[in-house]
C-alpha cells in the first residue's frame, strides 16, 4: 500500500508538470503571435512574407519542443526517485521533431492555411487595411485572424504534449517501466476532461505506444510499478465523480464505452470522437496517407536538410524580388509559392537568413 504522502506528492508532480507544458506553450505562442500581428492584409497571401515569419516561428517552436522534453526527463526522474525505482539515465540530447511527415516550418505555415481558409468563405471581402471597429467587415476580417491565432495555439499546445510525453515515456521506458496509465487533470482544462480521456484514464497502457491525445489534452502518464498503480488513486476521485452521474463503474458499464482512436500521420494515436479521421481536424490538415513513425535522430536530421535546403531557394527568390521589385513564383515542397513586394519582405529575408544559419549548427552538431 503506497503512502498518503507519496501518492500526494505524485499528484503535485504530475499536476506541475502539466503546467509546465501549459505555460510553456502559451509563452511560445504569445510570441509566435505577435510576429503574425506586424503583418498586413496582404501579407498573409505573399508567401515570401509567410515563409519568412514561419521561418522565425519555427526555430521558437524548436527551442519550445526541446524545453518541453527537457521537462518530460525532469518529471520521469523525480517519479522514479519517489517511487524507488531505477533512475533512467537520459535520452540524448538535441532537438527532436514533436511531428512527423512534415517539419517546424511547414506546421508554422499553417497559421498563414488557416487565415486564408476562413477569408476564402467570404471572397467579396479584400480589406487593403485592416478594418476599424466601426466598419462592417470588422468582425469579419478579425474571425480570420482569430483563426489563424487559435490554430497556432493548438499546434503549439499540442507539440508541447508530444514532446514531454516521448521524453517522459522514453525516460520511464528507460528505467525498466513496461506499462503507464494516464492521469487526468479537470482542474486544469478550461471545458472539464474530455470523455474519452476519462473512460482511458480507467485503462492500462505498454511503455512502448504512445498517449493517444486529442486539442488541449492536459492529461499527464504515471508509471505502474512494482504492483503500484498511482495513477489509479490519483483519478480515483474524479472519476469516482464521473461515474456516478453515468450511473456505475461496473466493468460492463465501462465496456459500453467506445473510446476509438485514429492515427494521425504527423502526431501519431490521437483521440477520434467520430469514428473515423478528419481530414480538418483541430490540430493540421492530415490529408496524407504516409504512417506515422515516432520521430528518432534521423528523422530530425532529415527535416532540418530539407528546412535547409527549401531555406536557400525561398532567400535566393526572397531577394530577386526585394532587389527588383518584381514578383517572382517558386516551387517548393510540390507548392507553388508567390512571393511579392512588400514593406515586410525585408524582415523576412532577415528571419529566414538567421533560421538558415541556425539549421547548419544544428546539423553540424547533429554529426552531420
Amino acid at each position: 500500500m503506497m503512502a498518503s504522502s507519496t501518492l500526494t506528492r505524485l499528484g503535485n508532480l504530475s499536476t506541475a508538470y502539466d503546467r509546465q507544458l501549459s505555460g510553456l506553450s502559451q509563452a511560445y505562442s504569445a510570441a509566435s503571435w505577435k510576429l503574425w500581428a506586424t503583418l498586413s492584409p496582404s501579407d498573409w497571401w505573399n508567401d515570401g512574407v509567410v515563409y519568412g515569419v514561419a521561418a522565425r516561428q519555427a526555430y521558437m517552436g524548436m527551442m519550445m519542443v526541446q524545453q518541453a522534453r527537457g521537462y518530460g526527463i525532469a518529471n520521469a526522474i523525480s517519479v522514479m526517485r519517489l517511487l524507488g525505482g531505477n533512475i533512467p539515465d537520459p535520452p540524448n540530447g538535441g532537438w527532436l521533431p514533436a511531428r512527423a511527415n512534415t517539419d517546424p516550418q511547414l506546421t508554422a505555415v499553417k497559421n498563414a492555411v488557416a487565415y486564408r481558409h476562413a477569408a476564402v468563405q467570404s471572397p467579396q471581402v479584400k480589406p487593403v487595411e485592416w478594418p476599424k471597429p466601426t466598419d462592417e467587415d470588422y468582425k469579419l476580417v478579425y474571425s480570420w485572424l482569430d483563426a489563424a491565432r487559435e490554430r497556432g495555439e493548438t499546434v503549439a499546445d499540442t507539440d508541447a504534449v508530444r514532446a514531454g510525453d516521448m521524453a517522459n515515456r522514453e525516460s520511464y521506458r528507460k528505467a525498466g517501466v513496461t506499462t503507464y496509465r494516464r492521469v487526468i487533470h479537470p482542474e486544469l482544462s478550461h471545458t472539464g476532461t474530455c470523455g474519452l480521456c476519462v473512460v482511458a484514464a480507467d485503462r492500462t497502457y505498454h511503455i512502448k505506444d504512445l498517449n493517444p491525445i486529442h486539442d488541449h489534452c492536459h492529461c499527464t502518464v504515471m508509471p505502474i510499478l512494482n504492483g503500484n498503480d498511482p495513477g489509479l488513486s490519483l483519478n480515483r476521485n474524479d472519476l469516482d465523480t464521473i461515474y456516478s452521474h453515468a450511473g456505475g463503474n461496473k466493468a460492463w458499464q465501462l465496456a459500453s464505452v467506445n473510446v476509438t482512436v485514429g492515427e494521425h500521420g504527423e502526431i501519431g494515436p490521437i483521440f477520434d470522437k467520430t469514428g473515423h479521421l478528419q481530414h480538418n481536424d483541430g490540430y493540421v490538415d492530415w490529408t496524407g496517407d504516409t504512417k506515422y513513425v515516432e520521430p528518432d535522430h534521423d528523422m530530425s536530421v532529415q527535416q532540418l536538410e530539407t528546412m535547409l535546403t527549401r531555406s536557400r531557394s525561398l532567400l535566393e527568390a526572397m531577394q530577386s524580388v526585394e532587389d527588383t521589385g518584381r514578383a517572382e513564383t517558386l516551387d517548393s515542397d510540390g507548392r507553388e509559392l508567390n512571393i511579392r513586394p512588400s514593406k515586410s519582405l525585408a524582415n523576412a529575408i532577415r528571419y529566414q537568413k538567421a533560421f538558415a544559419v541556425s539549421l547548419r549548427s544544428m546539423l553540424n552538431t547533429s554529426g552531420v
